[in-house]
């Protein structure tokens, strides 16, 4: 039923527009009152019977609708226990069922037309959308995709528009706790990748995974390439190194001469050192990364060096 609480005013006048313009209640009357209907037991008789219509009328609906407080901070109650489907509707129902409209429960929005989910605008006409503004609030995407096109996103530090998505306070990723991370693709609490401002990690039940780069890459097409150098603490598996030993010619007897050993094309100099059968090293020997070659220096005194460069590629 429709119950209205905390305003009697409201039931007083819809018994009063009752009772003017439907003399009759229930369109009769008792025999004297027929005779003399503006008596004023006649007219009391006809308002009680208007009211107790009225609350009749009204107790068919305080399943459904409510009214709490009498003044303008009165709020309206609206209990509706269908759950918002694409064919159902919720509490509130705005547009028209079978073309646009918009139907909500009690922690459901669903846009849909004709029947199907579609489209809902937030701020179409713009203005922000924000999400847990007092308190720390997650944003789930449980099934589908996040999309950014011609979007200016808010640099709250510079206080200045960007058109990139920027994540703020960041967690440092960690094997043992699965959900860390600025972001986190897939299940954390099965397969998933994390990710924070410097670190990219597979993660499954059992802790640490496998991540894979570019898995369907081919030999002439989806190469991955590293700007800097690749630190590997582990074993680098699936790859065939092979490494040799250049060794340079002696340096002439004198002051400062070199003797250099420089690394085959498609090798890399991976270590350099000199050697000398007669009196030491000389004054030592250097890598040139920018010949890819070992250079080994005489010293003043010496009888000559030479230089020996270890070089190794990937197949």
């Amino acid at each position: 039923m429709y119950c209205i609480t905390g305003d009697i005013k409201m039931t007083k006048i819809f018994a009063i527009v009752l009772f003017a313009f439907a003399p009759f209640a229930n369109g009769q009357t008792e025999s004297n009152c027929l005779e003399n209907p503006a008596s004023e037991p006649c007219r009391l008789e006809r308002l009680e019977k208007a009211i107790l219509l009225l609350n009749e009328k009204f107790e068919k609906l305080t399943d459904h609708v409510r009214l709490i407080g009498g003044d303008q901070n009165a709020k309206l109650q609206l209990k509706s226990l269908n759950d918002v489907t694409p064919q159902k509707d919720g509490a509130i129902l705005i547009g028209d069922k079978n073309q646009k409209n918009l139907t909500m429960d009690d922690n459901e929005i669903m846009s849909r037309e004709n029947g199907k989910p579609s489209e809902l605008h937030l701020n179409n006409e713009g203005g922000g959308v924000v999400v847990g503004h007092k308190q720390p609030s997650d944003l789930h995407i449980e099934k589908g995709s996040l999309k950014i096109s011609n979007t200016k996103v808010i640099d709250n530090d510079r206080n200045v528009y960007t058109n990139k998505l920027r994540i703020a306070n960041i967690e440092d990723v960690t094997v043992a706790y699965s959900n860390s991370g600025a972001m986190v693709i897939g299940n954390p609490m099965g397969e998933n990748i994390g990710i924070d401002s410097n670190e990219i990690h597979a993660r499954d039940k059992q802790g640490a995974a496998t991540l894979y780069l570019n898995p369907e890459a081919t030999s002439k097409k989806g190469e991955v390439y590293v700007g800097g150098n690749l630190r590997v603490k582990g074993s680098l598996l699936g790859v065939n190194l092979i490494c040799k030993s250049k060794k340079s010619g002696q340096s002439e007897p004198k002051d400062d001469a070199q003797a250099i050993a420089e690394c085959d094309s498609g090798y890399t100099l991976t270590g350099c050192s000199c050697s000398s059968p007669w009196d030491g090293c000389g004054d030592g020997a250097y890598p040139d990364f920018s010949s890819n070659s070992c250079i080994a220096q005489n010293s003043y005194d010496g009888n000559g060096v030479y230089a020996q460069a270890i070089c190794c590629k990937i197949e």
